[in-house]
């Protein structure tokens, strides 16, 4: 049977006229209510060791059964709405930044609303040819705009020690500096190699880094806070004795989809190449996979003597003052500004992680200086 146009016409437009809304409002309900859950491609990992690429070429390390491993299933890693999550009733996912001098001033009242929980903030770096150690000009601002914004806050130093005494100087360094501040995540031990300049730790072993780690830590546990080490599999296999600092909280780095360490960690910085709103640049996005346990906070949000203001007014930065600090930072010859982990990465044979697509608002009219 056949009709005219105009029949046809108005037989079409009636019909959608009905179905659309209901298709459309039946697909807002189903992304309200059951956000999408998707599987990761899994990474195959040869039988019984772990191999990477790096700079020098593919390697490969038979892990040490003496060493605790982490209690993952890398099947419940999954992607919710973009982001990487692990799905365990025993476990929370929480998301950070960490973050430095080479960020430039960031809007941390947009990096809280963008889904970020928490930060770890570089207190201090030494310099790889120097030796000389450093206050991360951007520290207290940091610290300040992180906690003001509501965000739990850790901290860390970029070592470059290559003894035990150096190390104990970078911890206590760290001491000094959060003074007065609430830190409820760890202060962490970050030794990296540099690479392709020369640097003063290159002839360092790694025992004399395990003990250089140790000797770090315990300063910071003898003082009440928690400490932590940032490592990679560069660092895992080959360099640290992880029986001897397997005690310690681990921080671990690794931009493949799956976390390729069989050790205990509990963080995991899963990309350098993250986009939050309040930054400028891209950043490194961490994942905190934090055991549901009555006591929340590591640290228990320790907060130091001579207690510095941290109200809400006080805090709101004075632009003059944040002009100075922006003048006062020079270039350092001998500060990295990639990590190790962001090398290794850049010559692995696999692309980074995606960066986390529900945490990239759409970008408006305001600029993170604001």
């Amino acid at each position: 049977m056949f009709h005219s146009n105009k029949t046809c016409i108005a037989f079409f437009a009636a019909f959608f006229s009905i179905l659309f809304p209901i298709a459309f409002s039946t697909s807002l309900l189903s992304c309200a209510t059951n956000p999408k859950v998707d599987e990761i491609e899994e990474i195959e990992i040869p039988e019984g060791e772990i191999s990477f690429r790096d700079y020098n070429g593919v390697h490969s390390f038979l892990p040490n059964e003496k060493v605790r491993k982490h209690p993952y299933l890398m099947e419940n890693f999954k992607k919710k709405n973009g982001r990487v999550i692990y799905i365990d009733e025993n476990y929370e996912c929480l998301y950070g930044v960490d973050v430095s001098r080479h960020l430039g001033r960031i809007n941390w009242k947009k990096v809280k609303k963008s889904g970020i929980d928490y930060a770890f903030i570089r207190i201090g770096w030494r310099g790889y040819e120097s030796g000389i150690l450093h206050v991360d000009e951007r520290f207290h601002q940091n610290i300040k705009g992180a906690l003001a914004a509501g965000l739990k806050v850790g901290v860390y130093v970029f070592s470059q020690a290559i003894n035990e005494q150096e190390a104990i100087e970078e911890a206590e360094l760290a001491l000094e500096e959060i003074k007065g501040y609430e830190i409820s995540l760890p202060i962490v031990f970050d030794p990296e190699h540099i690479y392709p300049d020369a640097a003063r730790t290159d002839d360092v072993p790694g025992s004399q880094f395990t003990k250089n780690a140790i000797a770090f830590c315990e300063v910071i546990k003898k003082a009440g806070f928690v400490p932590m080490i940032y490592s990679n599999l560069r660092w895992q296999g080959f360099v640290f004795d992880m029986e001897k600092i397997q005690d310690y909280k681990m921080w671990y780095a690794d931009y493949k989809k799956l976390p390729r360490t069989p050790y205990d960690f509990e963080f995991w910085q899963f990309t350098c190449e993250g986009k939050i709103r309040g930054i400028k640049h891209h950043c490194d996005i961490d994942l905190w996979i934090k055991k549901i346990e009555p006591m929340t906070d590591v640290n228990s949000a320790v907060k130091t003597e001579s207690a510095k203001d941290t109200s809400t007014e006080k805090l709101e930065q004075d632009e003059s003052d944040n002009e100075e600090i922006d003048k006062a930072i020079e270039p350092a010859d001998d500060m990295p500004i990639s990590s190790e982990t962001e090398i290794l990465n850049e010559l692995d044979d696999s692309k980074p992680n995606e960066n986390l697509s529900d945490l990239e608002q759409k970008k408006d009219s305001d600029s993170a200086d604001e």
